[in-house]
């Protein structure tokens, strides 16, 4: 019989910085969204240089529970973790998501790879009845909503 003094790792799951929620930001328009994002210090100071991912995680009242930035690249593209994405969802118990990520091209026009992209989140997060809302192209002077443009 083995020892069963053996020690066996935990996973521990906590938020950092959780805020009350009586006093979160609600986001109910693709306006709200993008200035949320446009607000987060690291994304505005390179949205001109290179491209990145950002996740906000909401309740079902959709406040906001965080932000995530889910990866940064280069000039032209990213590297995304729909798993990073689930995660960050399951761990907080997310109702819903706002994708974004910056063009900085300044061009607002979603390639065929960003409707793909969209398209396999929106399809790994109904596995968990997490709602896709949004998926924004913020450049420096404008955003592009896939939601106001029909393809969410």
């Amino acid at each position: 019989m083995k020892n069963l003094n053996t020690k066996i790792p935990q996973v521990g799951i906590f938020l950092v910085n959780k805020i009350d929620l009586n006093e979160a930001k609600k986001i109910t328009t693709a306006q709200q969204a993008a200035d949320v994002f446009k607000a987060i210090e690291d994304f505005n100071k390179t949205i001109d240089c290179y491209e990145q991912f950002y996740t906000i995680y909401l309740n079902q009242n959709s406040k906001i529970l965080s932000v995530c930035c889910i990866g940064s690249g280069g000039e032209t593209s990213c590297t995304v973790s729909i798993q990073k994405i689930a995660q960050g969802a399951i761990l907080q118990n997310a109702q819903g998501i706002i994708l974004s990520h910056n063009h900085p091209s300044g061009n607002l026009a979603p390639s065929d790879q960003d409707k793909k992209l969209t398209r396999q989140i929106v399809s790994a997060m109904e596995l968990f009845n997490i709602k896709v809302l949004d998926h924004l192209i913020i450049t420096s002077d404008n955003y592009y909503s896939f939601s106001n443009n029909g393809i969410i």
